[in-house]
């Protein structure tokens, strides 16, 4: 029998620390820019802004505002390198715009809007991506400002088109730049005389000049510097990385085709990638790769944005890269057309590789570990999951032989190990098996409701000999207890839902999960969803208040109220009740005299003003 195979008996007897040695997939996977360094806060990727990570008004994207409309005022500019760092704007706001390079948003700055961080120490080695559009001569984009020093800066200073670094005496001439371009650019910052490095678009030559001075417990200025006409910025920026010390020469090469792809730049060297191109399916997205200039310069562990990973190359050689991205399809196992045999459904998105040096010429790696993980995406068992490879790149999936039996590595991750049918110009995806899975879970979710019980649901897409549901909770997490039992339905091919609620949980976090056992007594467990109550917590709104007063909380905290004038008399009596149940209860104000109230709950108070 299996439910979803993500953890076991044996595992849930031990404490959770076992967990992380068992599964250290999410925390070394390398999920940066291109698959270059991880977003935990631990790897040498020091700050990362995309313009999809914005707050509007506060509000930040997927907390209720899934899509910032375009030209909306900004607020703040949230980092994704796992270092909590948050740039803030400016009075002067800059603006959101939808519609960027190849669909991707950018930031739109005119004039006196700019981002600032707080004070942030800085590497003496740095190396920074920026992807910029520079509208207006004389502008600046990203810097630095030390004191007396302006360390860092990409874009044009002078007038006319160009990139150059203050303080480090190189710049790039007009020829490689003009206005309106979106272009992506790498400085290298070094102490000492020549360790400044500057790029655009990954021309080879870049500009060498001094190091701009010691590096600062400074800010990061994006936009304008201050008042000076000369330092501001009128154009868009898409995205900004920055790295504590040298991205090596193979991390670099991959970075530039993830921004090339992703944004739709021509590079004027290395294009590695070349599975973007309109004629080869505009592959562009959640582009990541692994490669070996040489012994010292090696990337060999890759996920990046995406849900596809890829380690563990046997046979990589110097000069060697293998670089993957998809074509945005949907992220969902329900395609049903162009199918080999035993596969029932796949991926509607599919995905590209180039295997290639860098004369752009075919190379053989050796065989690859590819990873997928499928969260958030489904609950899969690796009996039902295979690997599609379309290896004589016709173009069908239909001719191939499916690969199978990946290694569950939990948390609905699956690992192919010793993949050698992925070659150059290969296309893959992930199918679906026709193997019957005894009970499919669709969803479980556990919901904390007004602070009061806690309502789990779950479905099922199939059922096969499933005897009954175990509704489980833990204080901590392994030390489980049986709360209740509900009937499966034994066969079933539709979608079925479950419900159940606990009315007394346990205040502060604590744990859910399913035990699934089958007609001949065998089990498997769900997932863990944690729900955390407050039973102490009382709101009352709004405040001040004209007539009407809302009271929330905890059953137990509202079944005593009382309430106080400013001269401490109990003048409860004197309201009305307008609407009341166990954990809400609307009061009318309105008989009262204008002044401070206390609103007295069974074991908190709060002050409101009645006007």
């Amino acid at each position: 029998m299996e439910l979803e195979i993500l953890y076991t008996k044996k595992i849930f007897m031990k404490k959770p620390l076992l967990l992380l040695l068992l599964f250290p997939f999410f925390s070394f996977a390398q999920n940066g820019p291109g698959g270059v360094g991880n977003r935990t806060g631990s790897s040498f990727l020091d700050m990362w802004f995309e313009a999809n990570d914005l707050d509007a008004d506060g509000i930040a994207e997927g907390s209720g505002e899934s899509v910032l409309v375009s030209g909306t005022d900004i607020d703040r500019w949230i980092d994704k390198s796992g270092n909590s760092i948050i740039a803030t704007s400016s009075p002067t706001r800059p603006k959101v715009f939808a519609a960027g390079n190849n669909g991707y948003p950018r930031v739109a700055f005119v004039g006196t809007g700019y981002f600032r961080s707080g004070n942030i120490p800085r590497s003496s080695n740095e190396t920074i991506f920026c992807v910029s559009t520079v509208a207006d001569a004389g502008n600046r984009t990203v810097y630095d400002a030390g004191t007396g020093n302006i360390r860092r800066l990409f874009s044009a200073p002078s007038g006319y088109p160009h990139v150059s670094i203050i303080g480090a005496g190189g710049q790039i001439s007009n020829s490689l730049i003009a206005l309106n371009n979106t272009i992506i650019t790498r400085a290298v910052f070094g102490t000492g005389a020549g360790n400044s490095r500057l790029q655009v678009n990954q021309n080879t030559t870049g500009v060498t000049g001094n190091a701009g001075g010691s590096p600062n417990n400074t800010p990061l200025y994006i936009g304008n510097v201050g008042s000076a006409a000369t330092a501001i910025l009128n154009g868009n920026i898409s995205e900004i990385i920055i790295y504590s010390g040298t991205v090596n020469t193979a991390q670099s090469i991959i970075i530039h085709n993830y921004l090339s792809a992703k944004y739709n730049i021509s590079l004027l060297s290395l294009d590695l990638y070349k599975q973007d191109d309109a004629a080869n399916g505009n592959f562009d997205h959640d582009v990541a790769g692994i490669g070996r200039t040489n012994a010292s310069n090696i990337q060999s562990n890759s996920r990046g944005t995406g849900i596809v990973e890829i380690s563990n190359a046997t046979g990589m050689g110097n000069d060697e890269y293998l670089l993957w991205g998809h074509n945005s399809g949907a992220p969902t196992l329900t395609e049903t057309t162009d199918l080999p045999p035993t596969i029932t459904h796949r991926f509607v998105r599919t995905w590209r590789a180039n295997e290639v040096n860098t004369a752009s010429s075919a190379v053989d790696i050796g065989a690859i570990d590819i990873s997928w993980d499928l969260s958030g995406i489904g609950t899969y068992h690796a009996n039902e999951i295979a690997l599609l490879i379309d290896t004589d790149n016709d173009g069908n999936f239909s001719d191939e032989t499916a690969i199978t039996s990946p290694t569950a590595m939990g948390g609905n991750v699956f690992k192919f190990n010793g993949v050698t049918a992925l070659v150059n110009n290969a296309r893959f995806t992930l199918g679906l098996l026709a193997i019957p899975v005894p009970v499919k879970l669709f969803s479980f979710t556990a919901i904390a409701v007004d602070n009061a019980l806690v309502k789990l649901n779950w479905q099922t897409a199939t059922e096969i000999d499933n005897d009954y549901f175990s509704i489980e909770h833990s204080a901590e997490g392994y030390h489980w207890k049986e709360l209740a039992r509900m009937k499966g339905a034994g066969n079933s091919s539709q979608l079925l839902w479950y419900t159940y609620s606990d009315n007394n949980p346990l205040t502060g976090t604590s744990y859910y999960r399913l035990k699934q056992t089958d007609m001949d007594g065998h089990y498997t467990y769900s997932a863990v969803r944690s729900v955390s109550i407050d039973r102490r917590k009382v709101t009352i709104y709004p405040n001040p208040v004209v007539n009407r007063l809302i009271i929330e909380g905890d059953k137990n905290e509202l079944a005593e109220l009382t309430i106080y004038d400013a001269m401490g008399r109990n003048v409860t009596t004197k309201i009305k009740l307008i609407s009341s149940s166990s954990v809400k209860k609307i009061i009318d104000m309105s008989t009262l005299q204008p002044g401070y109230y206390m609103i007295k709950t069974k074991t908190s108070s709060k002050n409101i003003s009645k006007q």
